[in-house]
């Protein structure tokens, strides 16, 4: 902004640089989205305060979606907070599909994701955006550590995340060239939605966007998995559940599997 000397009583007084407030922001906006149902409120702060404790330079905007069971607490944090009349019972899907309209409408440039029982290392974000900026890629990947309910760390390798197979989906963040696979939150056959990060996954490279992996442990995941327990001889958690693996493979198998999520998504994710 051009500095005029007459708006000065002396030459000691002039600004070197003048700004104008009309100059955009430079910083990314990045637009985190969390689904909660009936999750503690200390474990709501505990996602939520990993947020604000992000060392990337970025706008960031924590977008928390109440399915069905909204807590009027939330409404005083920092956060963007929406409520949907009614639980969905599809794993946080039809949360997440407002959330990342909600961020696309509101000039969102990346878009995260994060489990309201889990949180970010400080360096999530950061790293996540490095590892994008250095390839190109349009999707960011990384690791987690594993958690018990009570906050315990425990020691659980999944082969599959190890190999670049599975990406959790705490542990994703898309640029708006990947916006398009938004829509699949929303569109995948509510059977599927336990696999939902690999229905997701599998959209992404049906599409060809280009992934990146920081190879680096920024998550922290609660587990309630019985595999992951059993594994290590430890106690299951009360709540403990296993994913409906053979279900859904019988429903992807199926005349009918294939015919839906054709139809609904574009692929058979058993294709890919």
């Amino acid at each position: 902004m051009k500095v005029d000397k007459a708006d000065y009583g002396s030459f000691a007084e002039m600004p070197v640089t003048a700004y104008s407030e009309s100059i955009p922001q430079t910083a990314p906006q990045i637009f985190v989205i969390t689904p909660y149902y009936l999750e503690s409120l200390d474990v709501l702060r505990r996602c939520h305060e990993s947020v604000l404790a992000q060392q990337a330079e970025a706008r960031l905007t924590h977008v928390m979606i109440a399915d069905g069971h909204p807590r009027e607490e939330i409404d005083g944090w920092d956060v963007l907070h929406i409520r949907l009349p009614k639980a969905h019972a599809d794993n946080g899907n039809t949360p997440r599909a407002v959330g990342c309209v909600v961020a696309e409408t509101n000039g969102a440039e990346f878009i995260a994701f994060l489990d309201a029982d889990n949180w970010y290392y400080p360096d999530h974000l950061a790293s996540m955006l490095n590892a994008m900026k250095e390839t190109g890629a349009s999707v960011a990947c990384c690791w987690r550590d594993y958690y018990d309910p009570e906050g315990t760390k425990i020691d659980v390798v999944e082969a599959d995340e190890m190999a670049l197979g599975h990406v959790d989906t705490s542990c994703i963040m898309l640029s708006s060239a990947a916006f398009d696979v938004n829509q699949l939150w929303s569109r995948m056959p509510k059977i599927l939605t336990p696999w939902c990060d690999r229905v997701v996954m599998t959209g992404i490279r049906h599409r060809r966007h280009m992934q990146c992996y920081t190879r680096q442990r920024t998550v922290a995941f609660t587990t309630i998995y019985s595999q992951h327990f059993e594994d290590l001889n430890l106690p299951l958690p009360p709540n403990a559940k296993r994913t409906p693996d053979e279900a859904m493979l019988a429903f992807l198998q199926s005349i009918e599997g294939v015919q839906q999520t054709v139809r609904r998504m574009g692929f058979w994710p058993l294709a890919i």
